[in-house]
């Protein structure tokens, strides 16, 4: 019965992939997947161990979307959101095999369903990192501290190979070695002391239990993500001059504004090199230290705590999460006993767990005035609820179950029961109502990426990107100004007439579009409609230098000298250079 439920969601999940294909990952500057498309393409011509991209993304998952690479853009962009959906739908299918390995069938249900319907289903379809991301983290995320708990050499090997392929997929993949392997030394150092208070008595643990055994894994885990990483860490060293090297870590995160972080990528190319420039011009922790108050870092952190906070109330995946929350802190409460118990044997794993969760949290409160997103916090959902229902279950074994017609059930499973229902509910409205209409964030998103297209000279990519804004929201003036001067810069200035003028009757005061509208009327020829545009545009910001030397050009043309001189006086309080030009246009 539970194969057959499974699927029927498998079923249901590519269907709503296709459909959010079909109507809302409209091309390919949708939800964030350019660099993505542009790395495989570049791993596809240059090969995996040559081709590293821009220092921003991390390799694995281009490397895996480049099987499906296609000369033909609009073929391979077709091929790789299908690969995003059929990829996910693996990932959690991996991810149920791990619940359903290591938890009771509700549980285990009710974690799966909560992954496809808060985090896969609305992603179903783009073409990002994110979602083989999150099964990865899980894994390693287990492993690790399956291996806090039992120390063996061949596990150690395989958690070391897990940690590396999540730092091959997100950079950050990797700060998850760093509370392991402090759980590890504590848990050694403890079981050093137990050894030696052993050997007083002259009854010496087992081999297996020697702190050796805890330390070996740790090296062994180090080791052998190094050496899978390899290639990629020597290309770093190579290029930029030291093995970890990141945009994102290494200068992002220690700028105060994405327009900053912004700004000095542009200003030192730093996908291509590291920066040439004084030590005190680079962003970094020790800079960051030196210009910022401790007040200031403190009020950074905690506005990020609580920008965090606001997103996951907002969010299904933190309604999911805080119920899940709740029945723990319900049983931990009413069992007390076994809650005390669970916290002398596993606590090396508590403390790995309580600095991974803490950890990650302050990393992406610290972040959020650079960027921020879902991706964040959903990257930590499936940890957490699996770790929620991992105790729930352990203490819920210590209470009386009760019947349900033929089912013996314990009150955890009746919570996770509901919590599945109403899941399969949300799914299916999701699915239905949500996948084809997208959010007023996305459709901005959308056109910034169109925009960062553009400004490349990408332009026909940008120009799609553009119609699927549009065929999202009809009324998003700013992509029908974009099409428009894409149409003019490309000479067809007919069709940049009619773009322009519809992007000025969606946003009549907007002094830009009117601008914009009137030097594609004067490169028509129809020099008195330029002059309204340019007119309008100057009454609705008179400070627009650029505007009044259009319309005094344009008064020029006309034969208006005198108001042609106005236009020169007033641009001369606005621009000197510009002045300068109109007055050389003029003859004055």
């Amino acid at each position: 019965m539970l194969a057959l439920f499974w699927l029927v969601m498998a079923a249901f999940y590519f269907w709503a992939g296709a459909r959010q294909k079909e109507s809302v990952n409209l091309s390919a500057t949708a939800g964030g997947q350019y660099p993505y498309l542009v790395y495989a393409k570049g791993i596809a011509g240059e090969g995996v161990t040559r081709y590293f991209g821009d220092r921003n993304r991390m390799p694995l998952y281009p490397a895996l979307l480049a099987t499906v690479y296609a000369q033909d853009w609009d073929t391979f962009v077709d091929r790789s959101a299908w690969f995003a959906i059929l990829s996910s739908a693996l990932v959690w299918a991996g991810i149920g095999c791990i619940c359903y390995a290591t938890l009771p069938v509700w549980p285990a249900t009710l974690i799966l369903l909560s992954g496809v319907v808060c985090v896969f289903l609305p992603n179903a379809s783009f073409v990002q990192a994110e979602l083989t991301y999150y099964g990865l983290l899980l894994a390693t995320w287990l492993m690790l501290g399956r291996l806090i708990q039992r120390p063996q050499g061949w596990w150690a090997a395989g958690a070391g190979l897990a940690v590396a392929l999540n730092y091959l997929t997100k950079t950050s993949g990797v700060a998850i070695l760093a509370p392991f392997l402090v759980a590890t030394c504590a848990r050694a150092a403890a079981q050093w002391r137990s050894t030696k208070a052993a050997k007083s008595t002259e009854s010496v643990p087992p081999r297996r239990s020697r702190p050796a055994s805890w330390l070996l894994s740790g090296v062994i885990v180090t080791a052998v993500y190094l050496f899978v990483s390899f290639p990629y860490l020597a290309n770093n060293k190579e290029r930029f001059g030291r093995y970890f090297y990141n945009v994102n870590t290494t200068f992002f995160m220690w700028c105060d504004s994405w327009p900053e972080a912004k700004a000095f990528e542009e200003r030192y190319d730093i996908s291509r090199r590291y920066p040439e420039a004084p030590s005190a011009q680079i962003p970094g922790p020790v800079n960051y230290w030196r210009t910022h108050s401790a007040g200031a870092m403190l009020g950074r952190l905690g506005g990020g705590i609580r920008t965090l906070w606001t997103r996951a109330l907002e969010g299904s995946f933190g309604r999911y999460f805080g119920i899940s929350a709740a029945l723990l802190v319900i049983l931990v409460v009413r069992q007390r006993k076994e809650w005390g118990q669970l916290v002398r044997e596993y606590w090396a794993v508590g403390l790995y767990c309580l600095l991974f969760f803490a950890g990650s949290l302050a990393a992406f409160a610290w972040y959020t005035p650079v960027a921020f997103g879902d991706r964040f916090l959903l990257s930590l959902f499936l940890p957490a609820m699996f770790g929620a229902w991992w105790l729930s279950d352990r203490l819920a074994r210590g209470a009386k179950p009760f019947m349900f017609r033929t089912l013996r059930l314990h009150f955890s499973d009746a919570v996770a029961i509901v919590l599945s229902v109403c899941l399969i509910g949300e799914g299916a409205v999701v699915a239905t109502t949500q996948l084809d209409d997208a959010s007023d964030a996305f459709v901005q998103a959308y056109y910034n990426e169109s925009r960062e297209r553009q400004k490349e000279g990408k332009f026909e990519e940008a120009a799609q990107g553009y119609m699927g804004v549009l065929q999202l929201d009809p009324q998003f003036a700013p992509a029908r100004h974009e099409l428009g001067m894409i149409a003019l810069q490309a000479g067809h200035v007919d069709g940049a007439i009619v773009e322009l003028k519809l992007a000025v009757h969606l946003q009549p005061q907007d002094a830009n579009m009117r601008n914009s509208l009137g030097s594609a009327l004067t490169q028509a020829g129809r020099t008195r409609e330029a002059i309204s545009e340019f007119e309008w545009a100057t009454r609705l910001d008179p400070g627009f230098a650029v505007a009044w030397y259009n319309l005094g050009g344009c008064y020029n043309l006309a034969g208006e000298i005198d108001k042609a001189e106005d236009a020169r006086k007033r641009l001369e309080t606005l621009d000197a250079r510009l002045a300068a030009q109109l007055s050389a246009l003029i003859g004055q």
